[in-house]
Parts: structure tokens; sequence; C-alpha cells
């Protein structure tokens, strides 16, 4: 496993490790749960969900969770100053349950859109594949591995999960939002809780929407009603709202008004919980 950027340290069971050590140290497997927090400023973004989210993952197959908040926080500040990296995402690994479990935390290659992707939107299309166990974070290199393939061969900046029955799902990496306009100023639709990944940044986007009194709609999303929707966008913790300009052959308006209300309000809701 590769994925750890070029920094100078890691910590594995809250011990400091060189990353040059980082391929011996590391143990690729399965189950794995993870998270990956993006600190700004040095601060870990929307912590308390993501550590909520992490605890359901552990719990869900019956492991103990191996640290408090007040831990991963402090981890995290230790980290992000041991490696003089204030604006990066963090990613948290635990595994190796039969010893004992195993606590990783490292920064992780983090690629965060350009100024022109959120103003020009970014490329998608479809995969049909799906997650067994959406609601847990747990690493399934399978699905991780066909979409890497599919984003590479059509140069995209995601693939769009679709499930058996032709319903859109969420992201391979991220949440999907569907905008739909109409004389109350548009609905704000998303696939359903129980058969996606609880994205935090796709709690924060709900939250402020109902905050701002938008009609929100979490129900199925068929392939065949795409052409009913007139933008769309990816929400995750490198991508914050990010808008989609094409679905395969469908274009969708990157400029959509709802779609660039609910981009300021979610960048106020990340400056209000830095504050």
């Amino acid at each position: 496993m590769a994925e750890h950027a070029m920094k100078k340290y890691f910590l594995k069971n809250g011990q400091e490790v060189s990353v040059t050590d980082f391929q011996a140290e590391y143990q690729a497997l399965q189950p794995s749960c993870y998270e990956v927090i993006r600190v700004i400023d040095g601060k870990p973004l929307f912590l308390d969900a993501h550590y909520r989210r992490f605890v359901g993952t552990v719990e869900s197959i019956g492991q103990q969770v191996p640290c408090s908040k007040q831990e991963l926080a402090a981890d995290i500040s230790r980290l992000a100053a041991l490696n003089d990296v204030q604006n990066y995402n963090v990613k948290l690994i635990y595994n190796d349950f039969e010893h004992g479990g195993t606590v990783y935390l490292f920064f992780t290659h983090t690629a965060y859109p350009t100024e022109e992707m959120y103003r020009e939107g970014v490329r998608t299309n479809l995969l049909r594949m799906e997650r067994k166990n959406p609601h847990a974070k747990i690493i399934n290199q399978t699905l991780r591995e066909a979409a890497d393939t599919l984003m590479e061969e059509k140069d995209l900046f995601e693939a769009i999960l679709v499930n058996e029955e032709d319903q859109i799902t969420e992201g391979s990496k991220s949440n999907i939002f569907f905008l739909k306009s109409n004389s109350t100023g548009g609905e704000v639709w998303t696939s359903p809780a129980d058969g996606v990944l609880l994205g935090v940044t796709r709690q924060h986007i709900l939250a402020i929407c109902r905050e701002a009194g938008l009609t929100i709609r979490e129900e199925t999303i068929s392939v065949s009603d795409l052409p009913d929707f007139q933008a769309a966008f990816i929400s995750g913790t490198s991508p914050k709202v990010l808008p989609i300009h094409w679905i395969g052959d469908q274009e969708l308006d990157v400029n959509d008004p709802l779609l660039r209300r609910i981009m300021a309000l979610y960048d106020e809701a990340i400056l209000a919980d830095l504050r």
C-alpha cells in the first residue's frame, strides 16, 4: 500500500514512525475500518461527525472502539505538528483485530479540485457496481480498482455507482446530489440513507439545506430519470460541493442558481466549524 503522502512521520498505535518504514509497518488486512478527515489550518474539520461515523463502523463489525474523540483530536494535532502540515487530509485506519487491533494515522495523498473545476464542473460516468454494506467505511479494493480503471480510461473525476435495479446510489468515493428546478425555487434530490455511505459532507449539506428551507427528497433515482434534472454535484471531504458538468453524454448546468447557493452555504458551514 503506497497511499501515504510523502511527509516525515505517521502514527502507529500512537507511536511516531518514519514514513520510510511505512511499507514495512503497515498491514493491509481485511476488514479495515477507515475514516478520512480534512485538516484546515491545523484543525480537523467536522471531527464530531467523523468520529461518530468511525465508532459506528467499528461497532458494526463487533469490535471495540480504539480511541476517544479527544485522543483522536490530539493525535491529529500531533501528526500535523510533526510534519509541519496545516492543510491536508488525514487517514485513520483500524485493523488486525485478531491481535488486539492496530491504529494507523497518516497524511494520505490528497488532490483537491481546482478553481476551474469548481467553476466549470467535472466529468463523470456510470459504473454498475455497489457497496454491499454502504454504512460502514470498510476498504473495498475490488470496487476501488474498477472505479479507478474507468476514471483513467475515460478521464473522469468520479464514477457514479448504479445498483442491480438500475438506480444511482453514490459515487465511488463521494455522495451525489441532483437538482430539479420548479416554480418554488427547486428541489434537492439524493439517494435514501439506507443505500449509501452516510458521508459527513452529505450530512452537513442536508442540514444546511433544511435550515435554508430548501425542499429535500431522499428518494431512489433511476438512470432513466437523469434527463429530469438540471444540475448535479458531488460531495465529499476533498471535493466539498463540486459541480458535475457531464454524466456520460448528458450535460448539466454548472451555473444553476440553486447549485451555486448550496456551494456558498457549505463554505459558510466550514468557516463556522473552524471558529
